[in-house]
């Protein structure tokens, strides 16, 4: 027996009125709540973990983070900052699991995901790494950080085409950028296209003649 379209209709009509109640009624509920917040003692704890970490006291930091959590202040800046300090104590698991917090709660947000590909990438997880970076560029096409990593992601799995390819997409944007230039040259040279290495070599030498493997770049590049 099909349902009756128009007692549908009304018990829609009735579940989507109770569920904008509701959906105000926790957004009131969330606004008195932060409104309670003492934001001065708030900024306070920030602060003394921000003089913390300065001082090289990381763990320090991170348990006057602990109690600006507690104070029930901004839960997004608690779990990005707690997620940063985790990472600065090499805690990795820890410091993914308040980035992602902190991305579930700002979705369009990049700065936690680039903690993500941080976090990935000091624990030699590359596949995850290469993951957050697409998810930082879906937001941000032009990400240097995130494209600049992708870029390191494929020379470590010595996919040296596709390293060519993200490294001449941030020389679009920045072609003085000499970190992409030096990537996009080796990236040919390994991939035996010397003749369209040579061009990224030459701009890494007048820009810094001294840049690591620049001379050695060049020299691979010019050689038969």
């Amino acid at each position: 027996m099909k349902p009756d379209s128009a007692l549908m209709s009304s018990f829609r009509s009735r579940f989507a009125r109770r569920v904008a109640v509701i959906a105000a009624l926790l957004g009131l509920a969330t606004i008195s709540v932060y409104a309670a917040v003492d934001l001065t003692k708030a900024g306070d704890l920030w602060s003394q973990s921000v003089a913390l970490e300065a001082k090289s006291d990381d763990k320090g930091a991170l348990a006057k983070m602990t109690d600006f959590s507690r104070l029930g202040a901004d839960p997004y800046l608690a779990t990005l900052r707690t997620g940063w300090l985790a990472s600065q104590n090499k805690d990795y698991d820890q410091a993914i699991t308040n980035y992602r917090a902190a991305a579930s709660r700002s979705p369009a947000a990049v700065t936690p995901l680039l903690g993500l590909v941080a976090a990935y990438r000091a624990k030699g997880d590359n596949d995850n790494a290469e993951r957050a970076c697409r998810q930082v560029l879906s937001h941000d096409p032009g990400n240097a950080a995130a494209l600049q990593t992708l870029g390191l992601i494929y020379f470590d799995k010595k996919d040296y085409l596709n390293a060519s390819m993200v490294y001449d997409s941030i020389l679009k944007l920045y072609p003085e950028d000499t970190a992409a230039l030096s990537g996009s040259g080796w990236a040919k040279i390994y991939l035996n296209h010397k003749a369209d290495a040579l061009p990224a070599f030459q701009r890494l030498l007048i820009l810094s003649p001294n840049y690591q493997y620049a001379q050695q770049g060049y020299t691979a590049a010019t050689t038969p």
